[in-house]
């Protein structure tokens, strides 16, 4: 019997899920809450537990296949469990006791490690049974290192107030990292920074931006100030039908919740 699929994202800034029946090959429900009290320290779990119960009617903890990817934390990218022991453990120092780690692999080769608090893992485990824990922004670079050409592309996936820069060379991820943002001249700045940093030339490399832009924002026309090619990444969102959703909803929105469990 094939299960049904509840995609959740965790983000300080918003609470999104989509959901599949096992009779449908889309996502036939999708909705994205933009929080209005905006935590400073990752996920606020009052907000969450209530956001959780308000939705215990779209799924079913027995027959359903539960991914939640969680935005927030500091994550690390390595080749080897033993590598991820070591980088990690700075990170390690620096968060309050009582923390769980998350692993999961982007291929064979590469390994992504996460550290949420233990009160959000045991939150989440008293509303879904095994539940799949992802790091951040997984399903966004699962997509880039899966249908990326072999052009070689500075890829930046934006939420509010935080951001993340994937880039590889061929199918080998070459750099990762995120950092947080307050206003878009700070999101420039750090941009052309990662394009000093890894020397590639802002008039011959392109940006793909995905995530929560669209062309006619602020940053966007920002950037095409300053970077000779830069593009928002169309995303194949496999969602039924999001005319009837909310209009602040958009599919590129959802494109890491859904890129996480495929």
């Amino acid at each position: 019997m094939t299960e049904s699929v509840l995609n959740i994202e965790l983000h300080p800034n918003f609470f999104a899920y989509a959901v599949k029946s096992p009779q449908e090959t889309l996502y036939s429900k999708a909705h994205i809450e933009h929080l209005t009290t905006i935590s400073e320290n990752g996920i606020d779990l009052t907000q969450l537990s209530t956001w959780l119960k308000s939705l215990q009617k779209i799924w079913n903890n027995t027959s359903q296949k539960i991914s939640i990817s969680i935005h927030g934390y500091p994550v690390t990218i390595t080749n080897t469990k033993e590598e991820a022991q070591i980088t990690h453990q700075t990170l390690i120092s620096t968060t309050p006791s009582g923390s769980f780690w998350i692993q999961e692999k982007l291929n064979d080769g590469i390994i992504w490690t996460m550290t949420i608090p233990i009160d959000l893992k045991n939150l989440l485990d008293s509303y879904f049974v095994q539940p799949k824990l992802s790091p951040s922004v997984l399903g966004f670079c699962k997509n880039v290192f899966e249908n990326s050409n072999s052009i070689q592309q500075l890829h930046l996936y934006l939420t509010p107030q935080i951001a993340y820069f994937y880039y590889q060379v061929g199918k080998k991820p070459t750099f990762y990292n995120s950092f947080q943002y307050k206003n878009k001249e700070d999101l420039l700045y750090y941009i052309l920074l990662v394009y000093k940093m890894l020397e590639l030339d802002t008039n011959s490399y392109p940006l793909i931006l995905s995530g929560m832009i669209e062309k006619e924002s602020e940053i966007y026309h920002l950037l095409y100030q300053y970077i000779r090619n830069v593009y928002i990444e169309e995303c194949n969102v496999p969602i039924k039908d999001l005319s009837n959703e909310d209009e602040l909803l958009h599919s590129n929105y959802l494109a890491n919740l859904i890129y996480t469990s495929n």
